[in-house]
Parts: C-alpha cells; sequence; structure tokens
C-alpha cells in the first residue's frame, strides 16, 4: 500500500466527518423559474386544445410536424401571443415576487422569448428546428435508399425516423431546456447515437452536464457506455447556422494570444509585444460559444463517428 493509501486509511473517519446537507431546490433560481412558468403555459394549451377536439400530442411528431397545419407548436406560440389573462393570474401567484421584473412575467418577455421563431432566442424553437431538420434528413435517406432498392438501408433509415418521431414530448422538451427537469444536471448536452447501426445506438441515452461535455464530448474524444466506446466525430450544428470565426494571432516566441476584438476585426497584435517578440500572422479559427442566448451558435449535441467493442471493460 502505498503512503498516501496508508494515511487515509488509517484516518478514516475523517473522510466521513462533518455533516451533509439536505438536498435542495433553490426557489429563487430565475432559470429553473422561467421553466415552470413555460411549463405552466404548456399546460394551460394542451387542456385547450384536448378540449377544442384535438387529440393530445404525445409524441415530438405530433407536436412539431405540420399535419395538417398549423402544428401545435404553432398554435402554442398563438396562444402565448393571445396573452391569456388566467395565465398571467396564475404565474403572479406562484413566481417569487422578486423574480416578477427579471422573468417579465408582466410585460409577457417570457413569453415573447419563448414564442420566438428564432432558435438563437427560443429553446422551443430550437427543439423544433433540430427535431424538423432530422425528420427531413432521415425522410431524404429513407427515399434514396429506396430508390437504390437497398432493404437494409431503407429499415435502417425508416427505424430511426421513427424513433426520431415517437420520441416522448416531454421528456425531449425537458432535455432541451424547455420544461423543468429535476434530475440533475439541468443543462445537457447528449452525444446522437440515433443513426448508428446497431442495437446498443438505439438503447443508450448518452448525456452530459454542458460544462462536462466541452471536453468528454470533443471531436476525437470516446465514453463508456454498453461495452462500447462510443468516439465522437464532430459537432452538430442547427440547421442553416455556422459557428462563428474569429481572428486570432500567436506570438512566434512566447505563445501569447491575440483575438480579435469582435468579428471581422483584425487581431490588436503589434509589430512587436511588450517583451519585443515579434508576431506572426493572423489566423482563423472557428470555435463554439456559450452562454443560454447563445446556445444555437455553439454545437447542441455531437454525433458518432464509430462505435466499437471494448478489448475489456473496466
Amino acid at each position: 500500500m502505498r503512503p498516501h493509501d496508508t494515511q487515509a486509511f488509517d484516518r478514516a473517519l475523517e473522510l466521513v466527518a462533518g455533516r451533509v446537507p439536505a438536498p435542495r431546490i433553490p426557489a429563487r433560481n430565475s432559470r429553473i423559474i422561467r421553466r415552470h412558468a413555460h411549463s405552466v403555459a404548456l399546460s394551460r394549451f394542451l387542456r385547450r386544445l384536448v378540449s377544442s377536439g384535438e387529440p393530445w400530442p404525445r409524441t415530438v411528431g405530433a407536436f412539431f410536424e405540420p399535419d395538417p397545419p398549423p402544428s401545435p407548436c404553432s398554435q402554442f406560440r398563438e396562444y402565448l401571443a393571445a396573452q391569456d389573462p388566467p395565465l398571467l393570474d396564475e404565474l403572479s401567484r406562484i413566481v417569487p415576487a422578486e423574480l416578477h421584473q427579471e422573468l417579465g412575467i408582466n410585460t409577457w418577455s417570457w413569453a415573447e422569448e419563448l414564442a420566438d421563431d428564432d432558435p438563437l432566442i427560443s429553446a422551443l424553437a430550437r427543439a423544433e428546428s433540430e427535431t424538423l431538420s432530422d425528420i427531413e434528413l432521415y425522410t431524404g435517406l429513407v427515399d434514396d435508399a429506396a430508390d437504390r432498392h437497398d432493404g437494409h438501408a431503407l429499415n435502417r433509415f425508416k427505424a430511426v425516423l421513427n424513433t426520431v418521431r415517437t420520441a416522448d414530448l416531454l421528456g425531449m422538451l425537458a432535455g432541451r431546456n424547455v420544461l423543468p427537469k429535476y434530475g440533475f444536471p439541468v443543462d445537457v448536452v447528449p452525444l446522437r447515437t440515433a443513426h448508428i447501426a446497431i442495437r446498443e445506438a438505439k438503447a443508450v441515452s448518452l448525456d452530459r452536464d454542458l460544462c462536462i461535455a466541452i471536453s468528454e464530448y470533443a471531436p476525437g474524444a470516446g465514453v463508456v457506455a454498453a461495452k462500447r466506446l462510443w468516439v465522437s466525430g464532430g459537432l452538430h450544428l442547427l440547421p442553416n447556422r455556422a459557428l462563428p470565426e474569429r481572428a486570432y494571432a500567436v506570438c512566434r516566441e512566447c505563445n501569447r494570444l491575440y483575438l480579435e476584438n469582435r468579428p471581422g476585426g483584425v487581431p490588436p497584435m503589434p509589430r512587436t509585444n511588450p517583451w519585443g517578440h515579434a508576431g506572426s500572422a493572423p489566423l482563423r479559427i472557428r470555435f463554439a460559444r456559450s452562454g443560454r442566448q447563445a446556445v444555437g451558435r455553439r454545437a447542441t449535441a455531437t454525433s458518432v463517428r464509430d462505435a466499437r467493442p471494448l478489448s475489456r471493460a473496466w
């Protein structure tokens, strides 16, 4: 046994000493309260939808696909824009008073943000955009496989398309930060595996906290699940979106980094830096931003390039 292990073994009580605080949920967390406001609004909308004779949209496809138009998602946006007075009364009672101004309860700014059709602003629009782009992608792959008379690929892509369309709506919205989710962490990033043609790919759910996913899901990194090594192949971008580009320069002598102040500018790098070192020519790099408002500009998920059996499990 190593000296460090021996020391810890001889003082084992110190490892478990102290008081363990009871689990708690902060009632003044604006992000959690915002998602609760979303859930109250969605609950009222769905009750109104069902009472009008429409079917309950329990799946992702039933909620987002406009078949026939308008889709329940579009109707939900119209409901938010109508500013239902009973909804305002309910939120005024349940949302802590000190958060009314921050969330815009009385001004309905929270609803305007949720109903916005820009994925960079609205978590609902982001979920809708991802879902419809996936459905469009796999529908095209199904048609292409049918044209090529490739039965194996046809069955595979049909199964993936069905998986996307029949995903549980409330679970998906909770995973996309639209609704509250008390299985922490709340800001999660999935590693997409549905397109891999193996049984385990449909069964595993590889979600990580955003801060952890930045490293664990970086392109080329791998995670172990279901006795397989899943290797990230790159970033999954929103439809018709691209990562922002910034110019930078690195000193050849001391590796100091100079980053442009705004996109499209020039790095503020002098001919020589304070240490008298000469600089290098500006380069350009694509990078992913973090933060709630910029989530759409960075990758919302990663895709799996390869899945291969492990030689051993540990």
